[in-house]
């Protein structure tokens, strides 16, 4: 959808996703102060300054690419389409809880940066990342009672680390090769 003109006359909007890059989204952006959601699609490479630029001014400054002062209430994050690199800024979004990188093919690992969101619940990466996925360590996930589908098909995994070892994860684990095993069937009530 493209943004519809004049959109920045809402100043109370909390949401807005599934907007396509383009038009003057730059200067609609930096005027929703209050947004809690935003989905932007298709950002070229050559609109993704001024994208992040207005992105910030939702705070109220506007600064250069990494060293950009994030909007402090933003809690769901989309980007879609190619970025050169992901920003250190997102990493600061203490609110942060649902990031997601699509079609960015990043040459640099995003988690360096994601890793550190304090309330991520929701990390979405579809073809975010161009290298090869070799360790992967998921600490202080007490919550997590099922590890993330389709990891059986990360060939290139070296290492897996889960820390606290829950026991429904063991169970799923074959310690000496890290293969994931099968779901073990439902018990029938």
């Amino acid at each position: 959808m493209k943004l519809p003109e004049g959109i920045s006359r809402f100043g109370s909007l909390l949401i807005l996703t599934g907007v396509h890059a383009g038009g003057d989204i730059e200067g609609e952006l930096g005027k929703l102060t209050q947004l809690r959601r935003l989905g932007v699609m298709d950002v070229a490479e050559e609109n993704a300054r001024k994208l992040y630029a207005s992105i910030m001014e939702m705070q109220g400054q506007l600064v250069l690419w990494d060293s950009l002062s994030p909007p402090p209430l933003l809690q769901k994050l989309w980007l879609e389409g190619p970025l050169e690199k992901i920003p250190n800024w997102p990493g600061s979004i203490n609110s942060l809880t649902k990031p997601r990188l699509g079609y960015s093919h990043l040459s640099e690992n995003p988690t360096s940066v994601l890793q550190v969101l304090p309330n991520l619940k929701n990390l979405t990466l579809w073809y975010a990342y161009d290298g090869r996925l070799q360790y992967l360590h998921f600490h202080s996930c007490s919550h997590m009672r099922m590890l993330p589908e389709g990891l059986q098909f990360v060939t290139a995994l070296e290492q897996l680390v889960l820390l606290p070892l829950l026991d429904e994860h063991e169970e799923r684990l074959n310690p000496t090769a890290m293969i994931l095993m099968h779901e073990p069937a439902e018990k029938e009530h």
